[in-house]
């Protein structure tokens, strides 16, 4: 299950979370829509039903996509100001560790992605940490991502982070701090041996010294780079010899001018016409995806 947090909707409590239970319900919804599996859906709601029981309308308040599974009447239910009130923000955590109890229980293991946590909400990270720390539900992984240099030590996040690292032992989870950063020429190569299927390590370093050298080790920027380099004729699929080729020479002199991707990414926008150009600004307004 994969979520992420909006720098424009960085005020909204859960943003992050309410991407996650989409997913989660198209997953649920899936076994209802097939005679099959019909069945299995009926026996997960039932059970979440039993479980949350009047504590269902708690959840569908926050995340109003959860009745499209549990069939729940939120717009009649008390509101709940997850912002200030503390006593419903506990409960909102304790409601939503039990649904994905149930849940996980079906889908397991089950992983959860939460990107740009460093936009994320107090009311989320509270929401994290319950995950976490629930000994009961030893059928979850949480994969958080955030942007180090925009989180200092008086970051909500880092108290957190802080605060699970003290209880880790005593608590009986475990936390894996994993630093990405940019790659080196050797782990450049490796992804091209990957992904061009080449046969020697020798025979692709220098296209990996001329990426590292426009992308420096930046793995979305190496992705996009060799992607252009398609685009534009200068890496493509040999059907004669049945490899992919590359032309270091005009490589080098043609992405000479661009000191690095983001110029590129640039160029090629500015490309497009006024209507696509339009579109493409009116997108960005959206997050990152729309529908």
């Amino acid at each position: 299950l994969f979520g992420k947090f909006d720098f424009s909707r960085r005020e909204e409590p859960y943003s992050g979370f309410d991407a996650v239970c989409r997913e989660l319900c198209g997953e649920i919804l899936m076994l209802r829509n097939d005679t099959s599996t019909e069945a299995k859906y009926q026996e997960i709601r039932d059970e979440i039903m039993s479980e949350l029981g009047d504590e269902i309308s708690l959840l569908t308040n926050i995340f109003p996509v959860l009745d499209e599974i549990l069939d729940v009447d939120y717009a009649s239910a008390p509101a709940v100001d997850s912002s200030d009130d503390g006593y419903a923000k506990e409960g909102i955590n304790y409601a939503f560790r039990k649904f994905l109890r149930v849940v996980s229980t079906h889908f397991k293991p089950l992983v959860i992605v939460l990107d740009d946590l460093q936009w994320g909400d107090a009311a989320s990270f509270e929401l994290l940490e319950t995950l976490i720390t629930d000994r009961e539900n030893p059928q979850i992984m949480v994969i958080g991502c955030y942007r180090s240099n925009e989180v200092d030590d008086a970051h909500f996040l880092s108290k957190i982070m802080r605060d699970l690292h003290e209880k880790k032992e005593n608590d009986g989870f475990r936390i894996t701090d994993i630093y990405v950063g940019n790659l080196d020429v050797p782990s450049v190569n490796q992804i091209i041996i990957e992904l061009l299927s080449v046969d020697s390590d020798d025979s692709s370093l220098d296209l990996a010294e001329i990426c590292h050298k426009r992308t420096l080790g930046n793995v979305f920027h190496l992705m996009a780079f060799l992607s252009m380099l398609e685009e534009e004729g200068m890496l493509g699929f040999n059907l004669g010899l049945f490899q992919w080729i590359w032309k270091i020479g005009r490589i080098e002199e043609e992405t000479a001018v661009a000191p690095n991707v983001v110029d590129l990414m640039k160029d090629k926008m500015n490309k497009q016409t006024g209507e696509v150009f339009n579109l493409l600004q009116l997108a960005s307004c959206l997050g990152s995806s729309f529908d």
